[in-house]
């Protein structure tokens, strides 16, 4: 109750500090959970006529508020329900209905936590100046008011006084006026008031007392310490700081300098508290509880470890689900500050609550370079499952770049983050360098210790190259290229997948175009995830930058990535999905383009120490392979044309533990 009221008043304050065109809002003296709102529409046939709209939040932000109109008016959504003008007409709107909900069409609607009061009561003010009102099943009604309905509106309103507000319709010229007067203060008022509370919070940090002046003159604050004026910030709103900002060119270098305007924007979006206040960080959904459990990041909205706990808030702003929360670095003072819930939050995602046995940094490599991964994953899965870059209308192509750029923003937001924070669990963790570095020449330095049981993903693997700065990715690129052939022969080979089981045949000539165009065919999802992990850091300067300059870059923008990447990574993503060829791909990822007798001994290379690994088993007999290898290439020459093509079973396999189910069985 004390955090929702908190929020309540946040709410009520920023909305008589920073007052909307239309809307006046007026608490009640006895209980702060009911407003009188003035609604004055700002076009449409209701145009200058000043609406009473009584407004309940009990419950919110958990719940969305109530909203009657008292001042009844011609519309399709209000509805006179009640006999009595207390009661008020209720307001069908989706934002008034509790919840989130999906309609047949996939859209997203509905009222989330994140909304703020100015928000809804907008949305409210929109819908009585709109002349045509989209429904719940998707079509649209007008309103049809007319000129009759306009008297009307205004008979109601002369006939409506509140007991709890200024609001007297015997007295209609002097309420409109009333209503339509500017009550926004000036940025200077704003700036006087912000020096008053600055004044009072940078007391405690004085040995002296501090004497009482008048407000500093606006020409001073080109004078004042860089340390009092980021104080007085604190106090301003968004939206004065940007008018400060351009009355004051020291102000806004400083403003530019310390990211101030995305530090007031990290906020808590349920009880939208930020850095000072609270413990900031994201949802992690688990899927089971243990050692082997399903993990993935959700969308990266921020919120308090005081909302996760104490109002069991289990759901982003757009409606995903999680189980855990995660707080992130943000800020040194912040990561200092969130160091404790951080520790037992990776302790929790590393082995769930029944494996209590402590934070050690080896956890961090085991929980943030997965995340980090799914990230990239994720995106790509989005990217593969939108339309390609080559729709047919300009409608499709469009609704396809928004969701990708969409995708984009957040993957990269996310990543950076995640980043922010791997990179402060170093310099906090020395260790964690230690570890990073040693699994690394490990990796390296013996093709023994490539495979699955040493190193279980090559994507997460990858991330290690940010915790230090003794390996670069051009001295991992081919060793990890190498590898991941490798694990995707199986993939490859396998009718149900990637349908190329006359690739097990291993030709004796030194190049096989056909098995460089085949095995880029069946290849392309592993490679192009590979282009994605590779993309990623060379945007988030991970190539060419130590890891130290990475950590201050991301410390200085509270661990968001520049504004321009989201555009650069849209680019570098159609490049990727451009790529038709072992050629292109290989310069994407940083590899020179070698001799084809050496890339294709890579290729049979890979299927045998696939096979050797038991990565793969083949079912067939050689005599089977060389048949479908003949049939898929009629005019390789070390097959003679006489030969017979053998039936292969539709259920043939070349995954060892369906082998080993009895899925297929070879009968000899």
């Amino acid at each position: 109750m004390v955090s929702s009221m908190r929020r309540i008043l946040i709410e009520i304050r920023g909305l008589q500090v920073n007052p909307m065109p239309g809307i006046q809002v007026y608490p009640h003296d006895k209980n702060m959970t009911r407003l009188c709102v003035w609604m004055t529409p700002q076009e449409g046939i209701y145009e200058g006529i000043p609406l009473h709209v009584a407004v309940g939040l009990e419950g919110f932000p958990a719940k969305s508020p109530t909203a009657t109109l008292q001042t009844y008016i011609t519309h399709p959504n209000v509805f006179n329900w009640f006999s009595d003008s207390e009661n008020g007409s209720y307001i069908c709107c989706d934002i008034l209905k509790g919840a989130l909900v999906t309609d047949a069409r996939g859209r997203v609607s509905g009222y989330s936590p994140a909304y703020s009061l100015g928000t809804i009561l907008i949305q409210l003010l929109s819908f009585f100046s709109a002349e045509r009102i989209e429904q719940d099943g998707g079509y649209v009604v007008e309103t049809r008011a007319s000129e009759w309905n306009r008297k009307s509106a205004l008979r109601n309103v002369r006939a409506f006084n509140c007991n709890y507000c200024k609001f007297d319709g015997n007295h209609l010229t002097q309420l409109i006026q009333l209503a339509s007067a500017s009550r926004n203060a000036t940025v200077f008022d704003a700036i006087e008031l912000a020096f008053d509370r600055a004044g009072l919070a940078l007391v405690p940090h004085s040995n002296s007392c501090v004497a009482v002046s008048d407000p500093v003159p606006q020409s001073l604050i080109e004078f004042l310490p860089v340390e009092v004026i980021l104080e007085i910030a604190e106090y301003l709103s968004l939206e004065d700081i940007l008018k400060l900002s351009q009355t004051s060119n020291s102000f806004e270098k400083i403003i530019e300098s310390h990211n101030l305007t995305i530090k007031r924007n990290i906020k808590c979006f349920f009880h939208k508290i930020g850095l000072r206040d609270s413990i900031l960080g994201v949802g992690v959904w688990v899927s089971e509880k243990g050692r082997n459990r399903d993990m993935k990041p959700v969308d990266f909205d921020i919120l308090s470890h005081e909302a996760f706990t104490v109002d069991k808030i289990r759901k982003t702003i757009w409606g995903q689900r999680f189980t855990n929360f995660l707080p992130l670095a943000l800020s040194s003072a912040h990561f200092l500050k969130s160091l404790r819930v951080l520790k037992q939050a990776i302790c929790d995602l590393d082995f769930g609550a029944d494996f209590q046995s402590g934070f050690t940094p080896s956890a961090v490599l085991r929980v943030l370079p997965k995340l980090m991964n799914l990230m990239v994953v994720d995106l790509m899965k989005t990217c593969d499952g939108e339309a390609t870059f080559t729709q047919t209308t300009y409608s499709e192509f469009e609704g396809a770049m928004k969701t990708k750029m969409l995708a984009s923003e957040k993957s990269l937001i996310g990543y950076s983050q995640l980043l922010h924070l791997l990179l402060s669990l170093c310099r906090k963790y020395p260790q964690i360098v230690t570890m990073a570095q040693s699994k690394i020449s490990q990796f390296l330095s013996n093709n023994a210790t490539r495979g699955k049981n040493d190193c279980s993903n090559l994507g997460e693997f990858i991330v290690l190259l940010f915790c230090q700065d003794k390996y670069i990715w051009n001295q991992l690129a081919i060793p990890v290229l190498c590898e991941s052939f490798i694990r995707n022969v199986v993939w490859m080979l396998d009718p149900a997948h990637g349908n190329k089981p006359h690739l097990a045949f291993l030709e004796k000539a030194t190049v096989s175009e056909f098995r460089l165009k085949e095995t880029f065919a069946a290849s392309q999802t592993s490679c192009r995830l590979l282009m994605f992990q590779v993309l990623f850091m060379k945007k988030l300067g991970l190539v060419g930058n130590k890891s130290l300059d990475v950590l201050g870059q991301l410390d200085r923008s509270y661990g968001y990535p520049k504004s321009s990447l989201a555009s650069q990574l849209m680019k570098e993503i159609k490049g990727i999905y451009a790529v038709e060829s072992f050629d292109k791909f290989l310069l994407r990822i940083g590899i020179p383009v070698p001799t084809k007798v050496f890339f294709c001994s890579i290729l049979k290379n890979s299927v045998s120490e696939s096979a050797r690994r038991k990565y793969h088993q083949c079912p067939l007999t050689q005599f089977q392979l060389s048949s479908l290898r003949k049939a898929a290439e009629p005019g390789i020459m070390e097959i003679p044309n006489r030969i017979s093509i053998p039936t292969i079973p539709n259920n043939l396999t070349f995954f060892p533990q369906k082998l080993k189910e009895g899925i297929y069985r070879h009968n000899k």
